[in-house]
């Protein structure tokens, strides 16, 4: 499974993008709000708990390997044990489904904000992420991934994709890392 997590001021902004796609469902929840503009409201009364926060948002996305599948209840579920993990345990949030890609994967939008006004900490949360990320693999039977501070090599960035996608060329960065890996024999190891 890979996991991404970002952290942003606009709740309303997240929700128009996670509700916006084609095949977009909700899932899942502790709110009652069932679009963007209702869950933006719901999602202001944990930000006016603790208006020091400037990033209250919390954005994550799931996502499974090529060919697996999981259903609604157990996405749900995962969202869940990750959520609790890293500290979520007082908090608003929605998970959201997508079908745009070929492979499955869902959102989560939290408030940092607890319902009691503190915030939960982002100290290492990439790390913790990660270690999250590792057990549900392990408990849900799902294909591991190498954890990103492991590679030796990094996936083209959104901004790369982009610059391929418009101009048809790769980035300095990616013609340089693949000049590298076949002057020094690079060859990638497979992890199962």
């Amino acid at each position: 499974m890979i996991g991404k997590h970002i952290k942003g001021k606009s709740f309303r902004g997240l929700l128009n993008y996670l509700f916006g796609k084609d095949g977009a469902r909700q899932i899942g929840g502790n709110m009652e709000g069932t679009n963007p503009r209702e869950l933006a409201a719901e999602f202001g009364i944990s930000r006016r708990l603790n208006l020091k926060v400037s990033r209250a948002v919390y954005h994550a996305s799931l996502s499974l390997a090529y060919k697996e599948s999981l259903d609604d209840d157990t996405w749900d579920e995962i969202a869940q044990k990750y959520l609790q993990a890293m500290g979520f345990d007082m908090n608003q949030y929605v998970v959201v489904r997508h079908t745009d890609r070929t492979h499955e994967h869902i959102h989560i939008a939290a408030s940092r904000i607890q319902l009691d006004g503190t915030t939960v900490s982002d100290s290492w949360d990439d790390r913790r992420s990660e270690a999250v990320i590792r057990k549900l693999e392990q408990e849900y039977n799902l294909q591991s991934v190498q954890p990103s501070w492991e590679k030796d090599k990094h996936s083209p960035t959104t901004g790369e994709r982009r610059h391929i996608a418009r101009t048809g060329e790769e980035s300095v960065r990616v013609r340089l890392q693949r000049s590298l890996d076949q002057a020094t024999h690079y060859i990638p190891q497979r992890h199962t």
